[in-house]
């Protein structure tokens, strides 16, 4: 098993490796970079219990919630590997009276050397399902996990070690001193999913480079519910989605625009189904097995100061509202009476509070 490599000035001799190495993966069929991908979708269900058990570390999450990442990871090594053969094939196109006499296509090529700065919400599908497309393209890869979730990146390491040598796919781990490193090597394509802060970074990395990029940023996540809804059903679609991994999922719907006809039965509808899902026993959202917690004291306080600030400035806690930081539990919290002058109205949550 290749040991992670973690100390900054290693990653230029690793970058050398991979670049010199990434015209060979080039050159394989569609055949064998669909057997690694079935590969490595094998090593990840191996290393099921493994996974879980970082998960529960990390954010208390229930095994249904981690089973939803490796989901994730075998519909999307199953689909690439059942369709690739017919994707990386020349894809013919009608000429032009310039081009008369000659065949006309179009050839997709791997970009070379790939990076993903992978997140630590859904470490496992995050770290791998972006890098499972230039698996496809056959290009070589370095993944560098969430310092914010050791317990995944560790396990993601040894899953990548089992599979791929260490010059066509390589896991560097560590925290902000290796990515700012990692951002300043040639790579031609970078992944990142995340917030705007580090987006920017990454757009300015890429940019010495002319390397192009793959960003997926966070937002706001507006939910419309018209005088026709049936709020029961919204209700309990929204309030999972919202409390979901303790709302730390970019697409986890951030406030609700209800029609003035429906508002009450849908904030009763929305509670009631917060409620029934994680407080069924009526012990308190705290004791709940099914909710997760906040990554750390520093996002605990920042979802805690959006609280306050609400509070503050006229919103009411329609239901949840309570916070423990020494546990980094948020309740589920649902707030009516919002306005654009709080900041949970203009900054993206990341965590169980939606705004009616």
């Amino acid at each position: 098993m290749n040991a992670p490599v973690t100390a900054p000035g290693n990653l230029r001799h690793l970058f050398d490796r991979l670049a010199a190495n990434a015209p060979a993966i080039a050159a394989t069929s569609a055949e064998v970079r669909a057997e690694k991908l079935l590969k490595l979708l094998r090593a990840v269900m191996d290393a099921r219990p493994a996974i879980l058990e970082a998960g529960r570390k990390e954010l208390r999450l229930a095994d249904l919630d981690i089973d939803a990442q490796l989901l994730m990871v075998k519909g999307e090594a199953e689909f690439i590997a059942g369709h690739l053969k017919s994707w990386v094939g020349r894809e013919k196109i009608q000429g032009t009276l310039m081009t008369l006499g000659k065949k006309c296509y179009v050839q997709y090529e791997p970009k070379g050397v790939v990076l993903n700065l992978a997140t630590w919400n859904a470490p496992i599908a995050i770290g791998l399902v972006p890098l499972m497309g230039a698996i496809a393209a056959g290009c070589t890869m370095v993944l560098k996990p969430s310092e914010l979730a050791p317990h995944s990146a560790q396990v993601l390491a040894e899953i990548i070690a089992k599979v791929f040598p260490e010059d066509e796919f390589a896991v560097v781990q560590g925290g902000a001193e290796v990515a700012q490193e990692v951002l300043t090597l040639p790579f031609n394509h970078i992944f990142f999913i995340g917030g705007h802060a580090v987006g920017r970074m990454v757009m300015r990395a890429a940019a010495e480079h002319f390397a192009s990029v793959t960003l997926e940023m966070g937002g706001k996540n507006p939910v419309i519910i018209d005088a026709s809804a049936d709020v029961a059903d919204a209700g309990q679609k929204i309030a999972w989605g919202r409390v979901a991994n303790c709302g730390q999922v970019c697409l986890a719907p951030d406030y609700a625009l209800v029609h003035e006809s429906v508002q009450r039965p849908f904030i009763t509808a929305l509670s009631g189904s917060m409620k029934k899902m994680y407080d069924a026993s009526g012990q308190g959202f705290q004791k709940s097995d099914a909710l997760p917690r906040i990554i750390n004291r520093r996002h605990f306080d920042r979802i805690k100061a959006l609280l306050d600030d609400a509070i503050a400035k006229g919103a009411v806690v329609e239901s949840g509202g309570e916070t423990d930081g020494d546990d980094l539990f948020i309740a589920p919290t649902v707030l009516s009476n919002v306005n654009n002058s709080m900041r949970i109205m203009t900054e993206e949550i990341f965590g169980p509070i939606i705004c009616v």
